[in-house]
C-alpha cells in the first residue's frame, strides 16, 4: 500500500537586484538624472562554512539594472 502523497509544494525562492549608476556628482547617492550603466558584470556570493562561493553572475541591462531570481532561502 502506497501512503505517499504529492501535495505539489514548491519551496519559496527569493530575488535580489538593484541598479548600477553613474554617480556624476560623486556624493554616493543615486540622484535624479544620474544614468544607469549598461553592460556591467555583477556577481552574487553566498556564505558557506568554508567561505564565500559564487551564487550566480549576470550583466546589467540597458538601464543599468540587474536581478538574480530563484534564490534559495537563507
Amino acid at each position: 500500500q502506497d501512503l505517499t502523497w504529492d501535495f505539489g509544494l514548491i519551496p519559496a525562492t527569493g530575488a535580489i537586484g538593484d541598479r548600477v549608476w553613474s554617480d556624476a556628482n560623486g556624493n554616493g547617492v543615486q540622484d535624479a538624472g544620474e544614468p544607469g550603466v549598461p553592460g556591467v558584470p555583477v556577481e552574487l556570493f553566498r556564505q558557506t562554512p568554508t567561505g564565500p562561493v559564487s551564487a550566480g553572475t549576470t550583466t546589467t541591462d540597458g538601464n543599468g539594472e540587474y536581478l538574480f531570481t530563484g534564490l534559495p532561502a537563507g
